[in-house]
C-alpha cells in the first residue's frame, strides 16, 4: 500500500490462494486522512503473477 493517499490501512490477517500467481486478501482496518477519520474495516484483494508486479485488484468496506 506504499504511495497510497487518503486511506492508511493496517493488516490484521491474510489468506492467500495460489493460482496463476497468488491472489491475496487482507483483513485490515483502515483511517481516512482526514481531520476527524471513521476508522472502518476492509478487505484489500492483490494480485501477485508469477512474473511483473503485484497489483491491487480491489478494496471492500466491510
Amino acid at each position: 500500500m506504499e504511495g497510497f493517499v487518503g486511506v492508511g490501512y493496517t493488516p490484521e490477517k491474510v489468506s492467500k490462494q495460489v493460482v496463476n500467481g497468488v491472489n491475496y486478501r487482507f483483513q485490515c482496518s483502515a483511517k481516512p486522512s482526514v481531520k476527524d477519520p471513521h476508522p472502518y474495516r476492509a478487505i484489500v484483494k492483490i494480485h501477485a503473477p508469477i512474473s511483473g508486479k503485484p497489483k491491487i485488484e480491489d478494496i471492500e468496506k466491510e
